[in-house]
């Protein structure tokens, strides 16, 4: 089995990074912005999920701000486990 399918689920060396910690790590507001300017030419007959700017729109961008869709420890870059 491979080591990352047994590695414990905060092990962020032994396991593929998760898209959430990869979203906080690049930066929340990159992907926020793309979605705002081409909201007009979205698709009403798809369903757009807003959960993903919410973070946005509470300020919590990236992990370089403490804040994304996880807290950090001022200075620390570990993914917590709360």
């Amino acid at each position: 089995m491979a080591a990352w399918l047994t590695a414990g689920f905060w092990d962020n060396d032994a396991a593929p990074r998760r898209p959430f910690r990869v979203a906080d790590l690049s930066g929340l507001d990159i992907a926020w912005r793309m979605r705002q300017s081409t909201a007009a030419q979205r698709n009403p007959d798809i369903r757009y999920v807003e959960i993903a700017d919410r973070p946005c729109e509470q300020d919590r961008l990236r992990q370089k701000t403490a804040q994304g869709w996880y807290r950090y420890a001022k200075g620390s870059s570990t993914c917590p486990r709360t």
